[in-house]
């Protein structure tokens, strides 16, 4: 039985040059994109030198005009954008804090997918480092997700103390379940290749 693997140092064909080539550029575009959607949000955040931001709602209602001619009508506010001039410290860091992290993991997996995409197109598909690669972007969206949240529930919190001087009972706490949905994802798949170098092992062994 012959393996499939490329031996070091052999040149890529044609095919396995474009799909290179493809993967950093790819990689390199939606590393920008990152880049430039977190530097938005930030300065967004602080236009006009105060914090602005989007707060989660429980049993609220809002009049808009909505209605024949712009008569009011009554609506219910899940999320909204609140105004927080005098913010406090620890919840503008905690504000910039969750942009960088979010950015930084982001940054981290597609790194890492180009990196496997490199792999790959050099036919190393079971490679013990493509198991790493895919375990990295587990931890960094799941320290993401994490992180995030806590970072999140601190801005939100600090941005409504100061508003309300604690007299609001707002959402204390929100979860998003997507971005651990990808990091069990992102696990499963790190499972699978672990299983697949095994195999590849275990065959090239009976040649």
């Amino acid at each position: 039985m012959s393996s499939t693997k490329k031996p070091e140092g052999a040149a890529l064909s044609r095919d396995e040059r474009w799909l290179a080539f493809g993967a950093v550029g790819v990689g390199v575009i939606m590393a920008g994109l990152i880049i430039a959607v977190a530097a938005s949000h930030l300065v967004e955040t602080f236009a006009g030198g105060t914090i602005r931001l989007v707060a989660p709602f429980v049993d609220e209602s809002a009049e808009l005009p909505i209605g024949p001619d712009g008569t009011m009508r009554t609506v219910e506010v899940e999320q909204a954008t609140i105004t927080a001039p005098d913010t406090p410290l620890i919840s503008v860091f905690a504000l910039v804090a969750q942009v960088v992290v979010q950015a930084l993991a982001m940054l981290t997996i597609v790194a890492c997918l180009t990196w496997l995409c490199l792999n790959i197109a050099r036919t190393r598909i079971f490679a013990p480092a493509n198991e790493h690669l895919l375990g990295t972007c587990a931890l960094a969206s799941g320290l993401a997700w994490g992180l995030t949240m806590l970072l999140n529930a601190m801005s939100i919190n600090g941005a409504f103390a100061s508003i309300s001087d604690r007299d609001y009972n707002n959402v204390l706490f929100e979860a998003e379940l997507t971005p651990l949905i990808v990091t069990l994802v992102f696990g499963v798949l790190a499972a699978a290749f672990r299983v697949g170098a095994r195999l590849q092992k275990d065959t090239e062994g009976l040649v």
